[in-house]
């Protein structure tokens, strides 16, 4: 249930990161100092995307807590989907489709709360 917990908690933060780097990247001044400024998020992002995918690694490895929870597990897939696939970016480097990224986020990480609380009431 915890390794469980942690995945939610990596997944908010790796959905935050996106978020950052959406808004650094439009609030950049100048072409000059674009890369100041989107540098570090996109690091930062891409630490919390390992982490995710650490912590997918370990929850698709324990075969109990696969079949103990395995409704809450496909959702998961699905959030980490649906969170790794926003924002959507174009060749030249430009978010598209970036007006629905905060609340098809939003969405995706309610539901995976609501399923780990529903978890914790049964236990």
């Amino acid at each position: 249930m915890e390794l469980l917990k942690l995945q939610y908690e990596s997944l908010e933060t790796f959905a935050n990161a996106q978020s950052r780097l959406l808004n650094a990247f439009m609030n950049k001044s100048s072409t000059s100092n674009a890369a100041i400024l989107i540098a570090p998020e996109i690091e930062y992002m891409e630490s919390c995307r390992q982490h995710v995918r650490a912590i997918g690694r370990q929850i698709h490895a324990d075969d109990e807590l696969c079949r103990k929870y395995q409704e809450h597990v496909d959702l998961s897939v699905r959030v980490v989907q649906t969170i790794g696939k926003n924002p959507s970016w174009d060749p030249m480097g430009i978010p598209s489709h970036s007006d629905g990224i905060l609340q098809s986020n939003t969405v995706a990480l309610a539901a995976l709360r609501a399923s780990l609380a529903r978890i914790q009431e049964l236990e």
